[in-house]
């Protein structure tokens, strides 16, 4: 780590491997695949595991109409462990996992229904060698996360396996900040409504996109490949940074797997690479994220550069031209600033095109 007056502290000034490696199409091993536990009269209709999640919890095996087996809270969970390096090819430097869930009453029929709030919402990373980036986060070895989330909440009462949202809500990226790394992550909900189940479901998901998921996505036509961002007129407001990041245009890959995730690999600091994407959730946010080397008191510190663009007349990624446009307030912020505050603050202007 640099701090002011470039003193290196707690790395023993060892340099980091970052992760280079290629996706491989096709994959070698077993695909991936949908895993969820689900019960019908006493037997797992689900897919428990593919070999890389697992699906476990709380189930009604007997009668649905008695509601919940056992007692409460219930819950179901999600959870798999991988591992970065220099052989690894099929998810080399990103591992993506996708979680939803489904609900559906039981016993009979009631005005109103038994309520469907869950009291748990959350993933956890845990870093089991190196370390690893989630999200603004940094996990090392032996550290573990939890995060409250979200998980997109599909229609329909039985299996939802197949109904696969494909957004960005629910959907969850680890990458090593070094080469060589290995994690768990672990989806899970709880509930304490006795005469309700949900049933939660997650899958890997590949480096390279199979089929044509998102073929339909734009009324009919496929979300465009790329996508341009210009960011002009940046300025500081409070506090200090004088890197040249971040006006100009940046060009935006869609995500394989994604029908409205777009993402841009650059140039970042030594330790950890960059990444910048612009991602519609439910076609209302857009984050852009970017670690830099600026300066701040001084010296040169490798931070996050951040905006986060909440609005409701935001379009999906379809059309030609300017599809969306705004001005935002953005963060900056270098390691070891308290969590949540950012050691710099500013404005910019950004608009994406087709």
């Amino acid at each position: 780590m640099i701090l002011g007056g470039g003193q290196c502290q707690k790395c023993k000034c060892v340099p980091c491997d970052p992760c280079e490696q290629e996706c491989t199409e096709p994959h070698t091993g077993d695909a991936y695949e949908v895993v969820y536990t689900h019960y019908s009269l006493g037997v797992e209709i689900g897919n428990t595991t593919d070999g890389y999640l697992t699906a476990s919890g709380s189930r009604d095996e007997d009668d649905p109409y008695d509601g919940m087996d056992g007692s409460s809270p219930w819950y179901q969970q999600v959870e798999g462990g991988f591992s970065f390096g220099p052989s690894v090819t099929r998810n080399p430097c990103t591992v993506r996992v996708s979680f939803w869930r489904s609900t559906r009453t039981l016993g009979p029929t009631v005005f109103p229904p038994p309520a469907a709030t869950l009291t748990v919402s959350k993933v956890t990373v845990s870093c089991t060698a190196g370390r690893v980036r989630f999200g603004e986060n940094i996990i090392a070895e032996g550290e573990s996360q939890d995060f409250t989330v979200t998980f997109p909440l599909v229609a329909g009462t039985g299996d939802q396996s197949a109904d696969d949202p494909r957004t960005s809500e629910g959907s969850f990226s680890v990458t090593p900040v070094c080469r060589d790394a290995s994690f768990s992550i672990t989806a899970r909900i709880e509930w304490t409504t006795s005469n309700r189940l949900h049933t939660l479901y997650g899958i890997v998901r590949e480096c390279y996109e199979e089929g044509t998921p998102c073929a339909e996505f734009c009324d009919g036509d496929p979300p465009p490949d790329v996508l341009y961002l210009t960011i002009s007129n940046a300025a500081t407001t409070i506090g200090e940074f004088d890197g040249t990041f971040p006006n100009g245009t940046y060009v935006l890959d869609r995500v394989p797997g994604f029908c409205a995730a777009y993402l841009a690999n650059l140039d970042g600091c030594a330790q950890g690479g960059g990444e910048a994407s612009v991602n519609w959730e439910l076609f209302e946010h857009v984050v852009f994220r970017q670690p830099i080397i600026a300066t701040f008191l001084g010296a040169p510190v490798c931070g996050n550069f951040t905006f986060d663009a909440l609005d409701t007349d935001l379009h999906p990624p379809c059309g030609t031209g300017v599809i969306a446009s705004g001005s935002i307030e953005w963060g900056w912020y270098p390691p070891g600033t308290e969590s949540g505050v950012p050691a710099a603050i500013g404005t910019l202007d950004w608009e994406i095109e087709v």
